[in-house]
């Protein structure tokens, strides 16, 4: 049965994405270790950077070439450099059951930019600006509002990561230099990590994939289709859908049938086994691949401890980062707190249940302001 609690955690779960929601709510994960092939170690020990990192060897603007690739020397506006480069990262980050049958997803690349005067700064905190999902913009957007005194006196660079699957050219980055990477064989070249784009859940196309379920199933999908352009007419919102279970189940389906459709495209595709089945792209950009993302980036710069700034989703991301490795961690901001979660369902119950409190409050402050001692004021 259908309540309002079932009709806005749907919309709740809706409104995060089709490609990105489920992937991203995955905090929970190993720290990171790989283990077993050429180019992991076999004890499954951190990565191997790892051991350079603690010596200091690398920094912002000399980091290590097998892992962080800038694409130039940057621009300079007379005080701070901004560079833009590549970050290697394994594709999926543990391992194990792929590699016991000779079956390693190698490795991609992400975009990274830097905000530095390229001092001996032992410093540099990581921006998110939320999302879910951001580029490696970020550091523009929060080094304007508040960092940009700390990197100018050399105390801090700030650093931004542009998260896997959002890979379309931003304004900020729009061309770059090819991947300089080499894969596991040495010879064949690292991708950069696809932009993952889906149909929306309102199109056209899942519409009539939706629609095929419905005759497959020998149900009669013409007075359902009906109810939704009546409604469409009357300018559709997500009021309909709450007054509505019908328009909810539909959109519940659109919402499934665009994501499936978005798993099946040959592009995202990564191969299939019996340990994982169908890999795809997808499976492997939530927040818990972003957060070894993060310390593969740390250890590439030479950092023993990292500060994390994090607005919103954001503040998931730096508090995941946070419980995975502790000890890596100069200072964090969270910004707007958003929970985290490993339960996607309680996730988006939680979020729905948030968005009706403040409605009922803001709905119970204006009876208050509406009627004082029994007399009712002017309406505005």
């Amino acid at each position: 049965m259908l309540t309002k609690k079932s009709v806005l955690g749907t919309l709740a779960l809706a409104a995060c994405g089709l490609a990105l929601c489920a992937t991203l709510f995955s905090s929970a994960g190993p720290p990171l270790a790989f283990v077993g092939k050429a180019g992991w170690p076999s004890d499954g020990s951190e990565i191997v950077i790892e051991t350079q990192a603690a010596k200091g060897k690398w920094s912002v603007c000399k980091p290590d070439p097998a892992w962080l690739i800038w694409d130039n020397s940057g621009t300079n506006d007379g005080f701070i450099t901004t560079l833009k480069g590549w970050l290697k990262v394994p594709i999926l980050h543990e391992q194990p059951g792929l590699i016991a049958i000779g079956k390693s997803l190698g490795f991609t690349a992400i975009r990274v930019s830097a905000s530095t005067t390229c001092k001996s700064s032992p410093k540099a905190i990581f921006s998110h600006c939320g999302g879910p999902g951001t580029d490696n913009s970020c550091h523009m957007m929060l080094f304007n509002y508040a960092t940009k005194e700390l990197v100018k006196d050399g105390t801090y660079d700030n650093l931004a990561i542009t998260q896997r699957g959002i890979t379309k050219a931003h304004p900020f980055d729009p061309t770059h230099a090819p991947v300089p990477f080499k894969d596991l064989d040495g010879k064949s070249a690292v991708k950069a990590f696809p932009d993952i784009r889906c149909f929306e859940s309102t199109s056209v196309h899942a519409l009539r994939m939706v629609k095929q379920a419905y005759d497959d199933a020998g149900l009669d999908f013409a007075p359902l289709w009906k109810k939704v352009k009546e409604t469409s007419a009357k300018s559709f919102s997500f009021q309909h859908l709450i007054i509505d279970p019908e328009l909810t189940k539909l959109y519940a389906k659109l919402v499934s049938a665009a994501g499936l459709e978005c798993r099946t495209r040959p592009e995202y595709q990564l191969g299939y086994n019996g340990v994982y089945g169908r890999m795809v792209y997808q499976d492997y950009m939530g927040t818990i691949d972003l957060v070894h993302d993060l310390e593969i980036l740390r250890a590439a710069i030479g950092l023993e401890k990292l500060s994390l700034w994090g607005a919103s989703y954001g503040t998931e991301v730096g508090a995941s980062y946070a419980t995975v490795y502790p000890d890596r961690v100069l200072r964090l901001i969270l910004d707007g707190n958003v929970a985290v979660s490993n339960d996607i369902y309680a996730a988006a119950e939680l979020w729905s249940l948030s968005y009706e409190q403040v409605w009922n409050g803001l709905a119970a402050a204006c009876d208050s302001d509406y009627f004082i001692e029994g007399a009712q004021k002017e309406h505005v």
